[in-house]
């Protein structure tokens, strides 16, 4: 029997109908910002609407509990638990050096997706900014490192966090947040000179704790800059992200991540991308880097402001840590 052939009009990709939605709504929000006072006006809106979204935890009084201390090179790595909220504890390494005298800069590092504080190069990265006086506090993000548990795993804890209306970006910005508010709590180091840094998805950690909390003086998210335009547009073409913790539930409803990195101005912010990480298109890392020239122009801050793409590895590593270093050192 012959086989009848017919040529069939109907686009049945859902994928295609997200992409016409996203760019519906990326069509409506600003792009540019003609002057200081418009930007500001947008910005408070912006980041007011963010916070909803991320339903983020109340910040109680901070608690923490050294559970192991190792001396290593002249430096100490203490072991922490600090509180994340009601009886939750945050694992952490945190690297300082006794022989420094005084309060210390401190800073936050933020591990990327599955990594823990006992990645070997975020210890030497530990160890070698203590002897260069400052207090660095690596973090277990749940669920991995010591706060992995066989009965919370990644999928439930998305799905749980998004049920109660906390996505999983805003419970680990919060880990980041309540990082800074134990730093700040040791008698050996300065509140008011500490930042964060991050890998991944720790730079995405990094770069929406940094927005959302002033109290971080100087930002450094290291391979983690893109938008979800780009996601939506570019990598869904080839590609899909491990799961769907890195997401920020509505954000192309207010805005974009370019938007997020603006907001950090007028502190100090440095954007490292690697044009190797695909999962990262470079067309949102251009969007970053536009507006965030604009935006700190307005400011009268351009020397704050600097991005680099690389071709390099996805590690804070060799060009990214030494940039991570002195912008810290020049900016705490």
């Amino acid at each position: 029997m012959e086989e009848k052939s017919f040529s069939n009009p109907f686009d049945y990709s859902l994928s295609h109908y997200l992409q016409s939605v996203v760019k519906d709504l990326v069509a409506r929000h600003p792009q540019h910002f003609a002057s200081l006072d418009e930007w500001v006006a947008f910005r408070e809106s912006f980041l007011a609407r963010l916070r909803q979204e991320l339903g983020m935890p109340f910040r109680s009084p901070m608690r923490s509990h050294v559970v192991e201390a190792i001396e290593c090179e002249g430096c100490l790595r203490e072991r922490v638990a600090f509180l994340f909220d009601r009886d939750c504890y945050v694992a952490a390494h945190v690297w300082s050096c006794p022989a420094v005298e005084g309060r210390k800069p401190g800073i936050v590092l933020s591990p990327g997706w599955p990594q823990h504080k006992w990645n070997e190069t975020f210890n030497q990265l530990g160890l070698r900014w203590a002897t260069e006086g400052f207090v660095v506090a690596i973090l277990d993000h749940a669920p991995f490192g010591e706060r992995e548990r066989t009965d919370l795993e990644m999928t439930n804890l998305v799905g749980v966090g998004a049920a109660v209306g906390m996505p999983n970006i805003g419970l680990r910005a919060f880990e980041d947040m309540r990082a800074l508010d134990y730093l700040a709590s040791r008698p050996d180091v300065d509140p008011e000179r500490i930042g964060i840094t991050g890998l991944c998805q720790g730079g995405m950690d990094t770069w929406l704790a940094g927005a959302l909390e002033e109290r971080f003086k100087a930002v450094c998210p290291v391979c983690s800059a893109t938008t979800h335009e780009a996601w939506a547009l570019d990598f869904n073409c080839f590609g899909n992200l491990g799961d769907v913790s890195p997401y920020i539930p509505n954000l192309l409803k207010h805005g974009d991540v370019h938007h997020i990195h603006a907001s950090i101005a007028p502190r100090p912010l440095l954007v490292q991308a690697n044009i190797n990480d695909n999962w990262w298109p470079l067309s949102g890392y251009r969007k970053i880097v536009n507006l965030c020239q604009e935006v700190y122009a307005l400011y009268e801050a351009s020397d704050r402001f600097r991005a680099f793409a690389d071709c390099a590895t996805h590690n804070i590593a060799p060009p990214f840590d030494g940039r991570v270093t002195e912008w810290f050192k020049k900016w705490l």
